[in-house]
């Protein structure tokens, strides 16, 4: 996900809203930001600015990574490169 993202938004960028440690894990909302200068989610460049939310979870042991998992509003980006609604299988 977070590869096929960046391969079509040369500027691509990840911005911090918030983080929750708890123990070993932690959880981040996250702001995503670019333009769509490459293939993205089957559509060729547009050259649109986007903007996106997600969220990270993480674990860790011993000081390092264990975990990661995160997810983006992939819909929210579609529509914003598409100018439409994602169609539905």
């Amino acid at each position: 996900y977070r590869d096929s993202v960046r391969a079509g938004s040369r500027d691509f960028h990840n911005e911090l809203v918030g983080v929750v440690v708890d123990g070993d894990r932690a959880a981040v909302r996250l702001r995503y930001s670019g333009t769509h200068t490459g293939p993205l989610l089957g559509l060729p460049a547009t050259w649109r600015p986007f903007t996106y939310d997600g969220a990270a979870f993480f674990s860790q042991d011993a000081g390092l990574l264990t975990s990661t998992w995160a997810l983006g509003d992939l819909e929210g980006l579609w529509r914003q490169l598409a100018g439409t609604q994602h169609p539905r299988p």
